[in-house]
């Protein structure tokens, strides 16, 4: 056995603590990071250019590393305090990976904006090609904290939830992407989209067509959402929903 225990390394504003070692073949670590912003890492998006040149060839095509992932055996976990990703903020974020015997699982969870992150990641190699299981679970997030830093709007608010349980099985990016089956779902309550009144919106439009005046609007436009569920199969990647159901003060919509 050989390894290194009370590591510390430190780069940029980050500082990684913990142990490492081999043990009788098996790779195990415990690892901390205090803070990390990866989006620093990240290379900048390029401007006028294609994603990538037709003679790159596609990442669909890329094969998976069966053998490596056949023979990888491993037991560790890596804990981050709090990580940028994205633009969005996860605090006590936890990843625990159990490898061996041509199967891993990566358990990651943890916390983004009040809501919580569980699930379970699972690859298992099956002769030449791989088995992908793929179950997460986000529940009450902030909307409003997403909507800001990810998709940089203030106009957003709300509590929502989504839950995916997919597999595939293949031995390329593309095969397993193109593969996926299972469900998924998407709920939002208390929601409200700010900048807009669809239901004056509504009112005016009937106006036009001989009805009652719309009342004006006071204070900034808003629209209030109850709630919006989404649900459904995913058959090859291709999602239909088996239920959307829209809860508004004026509306009930059902499809």
């Amino acid at each position: 056995a050989m390894g290194m225990r009370e590591m510390l390394l430190r780069l940029d504003d980050s500082s990684l603590t913990g142990s490492t070692g081999v043990r009788d073949g098996r790779f195990e670590f415990d690892l901390s990071v205090d803070a990390i912003n990866i989006d620093r890492y990240l290379p900048p998006p390029a401007e006028g250019e294609e994603a990538s040149a037709p003679d790159e060839g596609s990442v669909d095509e890329i094969d998976l590393p069966l053998d490596p992932l056949r023979n990888f055996v491993a037991n560790g976990n890596l804990a981050l305090d709090e990580t940028q990703f994205l633009g969005m903020t996860f605090t006590d974020a936890n990843f625990a990976l159990v490898a061996g015997n041509g199967r891993l699982t990566l358990t990651p969870t943890g916390s983004l904006y009040g809501g919580t992150i569980d699930g379970e990641i699972g690859v298992a190699v099956q002769g030449d090609a791989a088995r992908l299981t793929l179950r997460q679970s986000l529940a009450n997030v902030d909307i409003s904290g997403v909507g800001r830093d990810l998709f940089k709007t203030e106009s957003l608010a709300g509590v929502g939830s989504i839950d995916i349980n997919v597999a595939a099985v293949g031995s390329k990016v593309g095969e397993i992407m193109q593969d996926l089956d299972g469900n998924a779902s998407f709920v939002i309550t208390d929601g409200a989209w700010s900048g807009i009144d669809v239901g004056n919106r509504i009112r005016a439009a009937y106006a036009l067509a001989g009805g009652p005046e719309a009342p004006a609007v006071e204070g900034t436009p808003r629209t209030t959402l109850d709630r919006i569920a989404i649900s459904g199969n995913v058959e090859d990647a291709l999602m239909t929903t088996s239920e959307f159901v829209a809860a508004l003060p004026f509306a009930a919509l059902n499809g």
